[in-house]
């Protein structure tokens, strides 16, 4: 039961959902393409910071016998994964759709944005908690070489 134009006369809203689909309702998909850039520079930004202070801290050659090396891995983990959410809001899919069908046009252009959503809702999610046990490690590791250094 396909909905084609040629079967009977277009109505405004018919021809609102085909320029939607043509022009991939521009401003709500490019805001998410936005946030999807921002997160990734976040994610990069926080990831050379803990890269930055790991480096300085295992070049003190204190111990760290009081964490564990997935830990340390946690934060990295969870970075990589946020940028690789990040880019499936920016990967390019092909979608079918004919655009002589508004019904078939308000789906596709709906599915588009509900998968990009999504996607950008995880990649949030793993950026905060890449930062939350990113500020763990470095609590933890500040507070240890505090205690090396007391008891030295």
């Amino acid at each position: 039961m396909s909905e084609n134009i040629e079967d009977n006369i277009p109505s405004k809203m018919d021809l609102f959902w085909i320029e939607s689909i043509k022009g991939l309702s521009k401003d709500s998909l490019r805001s998410m393409e936005g946030g999807a850039k921002g997160l990734l520079t976040a994610c990069s930004l926080l990831a050379t910071v803990y890269i930055y202070v790991i480096s300085n801290y295992f070049n003190t050659q204190i111990h760290f016998e009081f964490c564990s090396i997935v830990m340390f891995c946690l934060p990295i983990f969870f970075f990589i994964l946020s940028i690789f959410s990040s880019i499936m809001v920016l990967y390019p899919n092909k979608y079918k759709v004919n655009l002589y069908s508004p019904l078939q046009c308000k789906k596709t252009l709906e599915k588009i944005g509900r998968r990009n959503s999504r996607w950008l809702r995880w990649a949030l999610i793993l950026l905060i908690f890449g930062g939350v046990t990113l500020a763990i490690v470095i609590a933890i590791s500040f507070l240890n070489a505090e205690v090396l250094i007391l008891y030295q």
